[in-house]
């Protein structure tokens, strides 16, 4: 989903195995993905997620970073003691601290690369 939403913006996205091939190709915006989530576990029922872009010119100069944060407490797991249909809405609601990271990331990447209205420029990157 992160490649699909800077493909918004890029029209073209293409992920290198490495940095050797990164560097060989040269491009002119570089974008580096880190995306993380901590899901329930038997000792711990906070759930988070973060999906964070950091932005770099050919020459590798940082520019800007686009950020989504989403973050939940359910109450202390204890599957032997809950019924399937309580599981399966505790699933459900780590899925939706996910999608709303990506949300969150998807409107910071929007303020980040949003069309210039000061210029016809189809794209200018703003620093934060």
């Amino acid at each position: 989903r992160v490649t699909t939403s800077l493909q918004r913006y890029f029209g073209a996205v293409t992920v290198y195995p490495d940095m050797p091939s990164l560097k060989a190709a040269k491009p002119d915006v570089m974008v580096v993905v880190d995306a993380r989530s901590q899901l329930m576990t038997s000792r711990s029922s906070d759930i988070e997620s973060t999906v964070s872009t950091l932005f770099y010119d050919h020459h590798f100069n940082y520019i800007a970073t686009a950020t989504g944060h989403a973050a939940k407490t359910l109450p202390p797991i204890w599957a032997g003691n809950k019924r399937s249909e309580e599981m399966v809405t505790e699933i459900t609601e780590q899925q939706q601290v996910q999608l709303m990271a990506l949300h969150r990331f998807e409107q910071s990447l929007h303020e980040v690369l949003a069309p210039s209205k000061a210029t016809s420029e189809p794209l200018s990157l703003r620093l934060p």
